[in-house]
């Protein structure tokens, strides 16, 4: 299920009740939805397990479906503006870059400056785990092999 649809995007163009099917489907605007919630869920799945569902997580989907919409709006714009000439259509300020602020969230979300504050981690320890020395003797016992830096062993 995609974090945003084209409803929560109409409401990011003032002026706009609906969109014109000869210029943009709500079909299509889904479909970039979709296509968004999947490089989001791409980007974000090494910290968190995805997809981010709205029932158990709804903080962190709300922050999600707030990326999703940065994602899909400049190409809505582009085509709104084109069509319609209408200044009263267009959304945002025209200094606002919501692509680079997404790709920069996102990024802070990997690298963990900004948390999903309900969604669930993608492993217990917050990240990629890694063999430890403290647990060297256990995995002994289990049978995975350890090397030395000593020893020859190849």
């Amino acid at each position: 299920m995609p974090y945003a649809s084209n409803t929560d995007l109409l409401g990011e163009f003032k002026g706009l009740t609906a969109w014109n099917s000869s210029t943009l489907s709500a079909t299509q605007v889904d479909a970039w939805c979709t296509r968004a919630s999947n490089f989001i869920d791409g980007n974000i799945a090494g910290k968190y397990s995805t997809p981010v569902v709205e029932a158990d997580s709804p903080a962190a989907f709300s922050m999600l479906q707030e990326i999703c919409i940065w994602l899909v709006k400049p190409k809505i714009a582009g085509l709104v503006s084109q069509a319609t000439g209408d200044p009263k259509t267009s959304a945002g300020s025209a200094g606002t870059d919501t692509t680079k602020l997404a790709m920069d969230t996102l990024k802070q979300i990997r690298e963990g400056t900004v948390k999903l504050p309900d969604a669930t981690l993608a492993t217990a320890a917050d990240g990629v785990e890694s063999y430890a020395s403290e647990n060297s003797s256990a995995l002994a016992d289990s049978g995975v092999p350890t090397f030395t830096r000593e020893g020859d062993e190849w």
